[in-house]
């Protein structure tokens, strides 16, 4: 059950990082730009919020193998993708941020939720409640959240969010 709880954490994370890019795009756009040259742009930096948004989004409601699989192709994919931005000055832009650099701490959590949620496509999803692994895995995301994000941005997102 907490390996569970860690996936829908990182789903929930997933969410809040998705939100955040759809509404401040401007952030993410550096670190696209960095990665994919001109392909990065506002509309580019919104799918990928969007993208997030869903898969977090379907682990929660489905919990289960497959959006478990998905999970864990887009955590390692953020893992390798945070190796390649940390070489240089470029900010993550995780949550619409440019600001937050990329870290060691970056690297590891993905990893870790890569391969929890790796873990977890072998277990069946009748293991736990729905309802039950969603709200357990809400404190946990904000915990992910506070060690990726400085508590400034948490800010703006609120605000965004209220606005």
């Amino acid at each position: 059950m907490l390996m569970l709880a860690v996936v829908a954490s990182g789903a929930w994370l997933l969410v809040a990082a998705g939100v955040a890019k759809v509404l401040r795009p401007d952030g993410t756009i550096s670190a696209l730009k960095s990665l994919l040259g001109p392909i990065g742009s506002r509309a580019a930096a919104r799918l990928l919020g969007g993208l997030e948004l869903a898969l977090g989004g379907l682990f929660l409601i489905m919990p289960g193998p497959v959006p478990a699989a998905m999970l864990t192709g887009w955590f390692l994919a953020l893992s390798l993708t945070a190796l390649r931005i940390r070489r240089s000055d470029t900010g993550c832009g995780c949550f619409g941020t440019a600001e937050t650099q990329v870290t060691w701490g970056h690297v590891l959590i993905t990893l870790l939720l890569g391969l929890s949620s790796a873990a977890a496509v072998m277990l069946p999803a009748e293991t736990v409640p729905r309802l039950l692994l969603a709200a357990s895995a809400i404190p946990a995301a904000l915990g992910w959240y506070g060690l990726l994000v400085p508590l400034p941005a948490l800010r703006s997102d609120l605000r965004a969010l209220r606005a």
